[in-house]
Order: C-alpha cells, then structure tokens, then sequence
C-alpha cells in the first residue's frame, strides 16, 4: 500500500503491522490515517528523513519592536525596558536562538545607560553576554554605551547601540529575551534623548528585538 495524501482525510501510509500504533512511518502491511499525531525524527526513514531541514536552518523568527518611549527610575540597577521583550518556544532542546537587538538610548553625565540582554525562563532571569567584571567598571551586553561626557549638548542625542547574540538555552520551555537599563541619580532613555524638548530638531526613534529558532 503506498503512502497517500488527502487535503480532506490527512496522510494514510503503511503501517508496521501488530503492535505498531497508528501513526507509524514504518512497515509494510495495513493502513493508518495520521491526524493531529507527531512524527519523531527517528520515525522517518527514506526520502522522508532527507527532506528534513539541515543544521543551521531556521525554525522560526519572532519580532517585537517599541516605538513608543521608556525612562528607567533614578538609582536603580537593571531595571526592564517595558515592551522590549519577545517570547519564543524552542521546538528541540539542543536548537540556538539567535538574538538581534538595537537600542536607541540615552543618558544623562555618567548616570547610566549600561544595557544588558536577559533570558526568562519562568520565574529566572540571568543575563547574558555581559562584559568581564573589571573593579567598579559597569558592564553591558551591547557593542555601545550610552555613558557620556558633561557636555551640555549631549542631551540632545541619542545613540544607538547594538547586539548580536547566539544563545544556547537548552530548552522546549517558552523563553522571554528582554533588555535592562541601569541608572545613577537620573533615569535612563529608551527612543528620546535627555532633554526630549518638543521642537522639529528634536529625535525620537524605535527600538527592536528579533530571535529566531536554529535547527542544531
């Protein structure tokens, strides 16, 4: 009997015979209709196994982007950016997760702007990438600071920094990737600049955050 596709009935193939359950992709004898039942790789056999996607396909790609503005509060550390987070489910433990973000940020003198990529697994957060620990040196996660001098014209920028990030989170469980911001004595800008003065020469941009699934 050869295997048999129905956009009405589903797959029917052969089966293994007895003590095969329906919904096996091996054997030779009888006949079995598969609906809504999954295939484990060691099922498929044949042109069937060829046709499965080869290591460093990708799975699936998931965005979030923020338009809108965030300050962090004044002497906080690692506070989360509010609607910067993308949610995803790994469909095999051993698949990456590439992670692409871009920040458009700002920071009063020395009063913050330390950027860090988080991963959320339930009820724990860990970050990720982060610089070596060097003293009372802060770290970030991002290629870019958004430290600057005293210069009265630099609260009328806004930087952009950038991340890059290949993780390897070793679970089917639903991930959250996030991004925190750290402040000293005032707060920290997400898509304005410090004095965000409203006047045509003034910016405001958009911040994002991409993952996508790769096959091991």
């Amino acid at each position: 009997m050869a295997t048999t596709i129905d956009g009405s009935t589903g797959v029917t193939f052969p089966a293994g015979g007895t003590g095969n359950p329906a919904g096996t992709v091996v054997g030779t004898t009888d006949t079995q209709t598969l609906t809504n039942k999954s295939i484990a790789a060691s099922q498929l056999t044949g042109t069937i196994a060829a046709a499965r996607l080869p290591t460093g396909s990708i799975l699936q790609v998931l965005q979030t982007v923020k338009t809108d503005t965030f300050v962090s509060s004044a002497t906080v550390t690692d506070t989360a950016v509010t609607g910067l987070t993308v949610s995803i489910t790994p469909t095999s433990s051993s698949n990456k997760i590439l992670v692409v973000c871009n920040l458009g940020i700002a920071a009063e003198n020395a009063q913050g702007g330390a950027a860090k990529l988080t991963r959320t697994i339930g009820a724990s957060t860990t970050q990720l990438s982060l610089a070596d620990a060097a003293g009372s040196r802060s770290r970030g996660s991002f290629a870019g600071s958004a430290y600057r001098g005293s210069a009265a014209g630099y609260l009328l920028m806004m930087l952009h920094q950038s991340l890059t990030y290949l993780d390897s989170p070793a679970t089917t469980s639903a991930i959250t990737y996030g991004v925190q911001v750290s402040s000293i004595t005032v707060g920290t800008y997400i898509n304005r600049t410090g004095s965000d003065t409203d006047a045509a020469d003034m910016y405001r941009g958009v911040s994002y955050i991409t993952v996508m699934e790769i096959a091991a």
